[in-house]
């Protein structure tokens, strides 16, 4: 389903933490106080050639063990949930060296304890839109952002904090304890692998997002996500790479 011709980046959601080692980047959580530095995107080495650019997203549940394995998990510590999401999909549009717009859907959803990893078969995920497609959360647009930091490159998907970036939808009649329509706010901070790369890693877990946050006693400002009024973290890997002209190019954040 393509919603305004565009179709996502894959951030993703499954309990499957061994992702929060990858990047030793929790020394440095309490240091960034900035948001990072503005950053630009450049394909082929010039930032002329953005504009205007297409690209896709992929999250896919491999059959074959690979590193690091492509998956992607909501974890709600509050609640003590997560929810899993086999596969992700979709693409988007640079906008200027500055701004993509991208947009976001996620299949195959399932919800889990979190200190268990117990399923919640009762808590079922179901799209109100499309009778045949359930176990799907589909994200509204976000704006993702080129950051820089400590030589590392990341992209903040802007959701504007009080914009809904996606509503979970449970089916009412199966009992689940959850509420049945969370709403997901905020802004996701993905690390992009540092090299100038035709495909693209990049990689969600809560050390990252906790590096745009600053605590100010009781109160957390800085970038973050809210299942509802409960803060949340993307533990997720997924691919970039640019589409249609630009298939095969490299490209980068600076």
């Amino acid at each position: 389903m393509i919603r305004h011709g565009l179709r996502v980046l894959g951030l993703s959601l499954m309990t499957v933490l061994s992702l929060m080692a990858l990047f030793a980047v929790a020394a440095q959580a309490e240091n960034l106080k900035d948001g990072g530095t503005p950053g630009l995107y450049l394909i082929l080495g010039s930032s002329a050639l953005v504009t205007g650019a297409s690209f896709l997203t992929r999250l896919e549940k491999l059959t074959v063990k690979k590193e690091p394995e492509l998956h992607g998990v909501l974890l709600v510590p509050g609640l003590n949930i997560s929810i899993l999401c086999s596969a992700a999909h979709g693409d988007g549009r640079f906008l200027s060296d500055t701004q993509a717009l991208v947009f976001l859907e996620f299949l195959e959803c399932l919800t889990f304890v979190l200190s268990t990893g117990e399923h919640l078969a009762s808590c079922i995920i179901d799209d109100p839109e499309n009778a045949l497609n359930d176990d799907r959360i589909v994200l509204a647009f976000a704006v993702g952002l080129p950051k820089l930091h400590e030589k590392e490159l990341f992209i903040l998907f802007d959701g504007d904090g009080s914009s809904v970036l996606s509503t979970i939808h449970y089916l009412k009649e199966t009992g689940c304890p959850l509420p049945l329509s969370p709403e997901i706010k905020g802004s996701p901070v993905g690390l992009l692998s540092e090299e100038t790369a035709v495909v693209h890693l990049i990689t969600f877990n809560q050390e990252i997002q906790k590096l745009f946050q600053v605590k100010n006693g009781a109160v957390i400002e800085g970038d973050r996500i809210l299942y509802g009024a409960q803060e949340a973290f993307i533990d997720a890997n997924a691919t970039i790479e640019l589409t249609e002209m630009h298939i095969g190019c490299k490209f980068t954040v600076i």
